[in-house]
């Protein structure tokens, strides 16, 4: 356990608070808290698992209001939300054997890549009208495990 000031506390709780706004709109607050712990001083791999927690409850809540509002059908995401555990256990298991110095020293730049990649996409907002993938090779492939089902 770390011994956090009080200033650290504060930071590290507006960073999670601004984090769940994004989320609850766009997705992507791990692009917020995980720079945030970082800095905090929280070693890479308690920074990776708090992050997946946290996205876990926040994907999960959100994927249930957007059932119960009927905009997607949970039975038809199963197999995506099966898929994105998986592809979390493989990743966690990963996590565990790739040294901290190492994590520590590629984090912040696959973050800076994914930034880049959402910044200069320029159809980042747009609405598909149109499937492009089918909904089992999307599963076996792409089941993002930070966005609402």
């Amino acid at each position: 356990m770390h011994d956090l000031a009080l200033h650290i506390l504060f930071f590290l709780f507006a960073a999670a608070f601004l984090a769940g706004f994004i989320d609850s709109i766009a997705g992507g607050g791990g692009m917020i808290t995980i720079p945030a712990m970082l800095i905090a001083g929280i070693p890479p791999l308690e920074t990776l698992g708090t992050n997946k927690l946290q996205s876990l409850f926040g994907s999960g809540s959100a994927s249930i209001a957007y059932a119960r509002h009927g905009h997607v059908n949970l039975r038809e995401q199963l197999p995506m939300a099966l898929m994105s555990a998986a592809g979390a256990v493989l990743g966690a298991l990963l996590a565990t054997v790739v040294p901290a110095d190492i994590l520590e020293a590629v984090l912040p730049f696959l973050l800076i890549g994914i930034a880049l990649y959402f910044g200069f996409k320029p159809d980042v907002g747009d609405i598909d009208k149109h499937r492009r993938l089918s909904v089992f090779l999307f599963t076996i492939t792409f089941a993002p495990p930070d966005r609402p089902l």
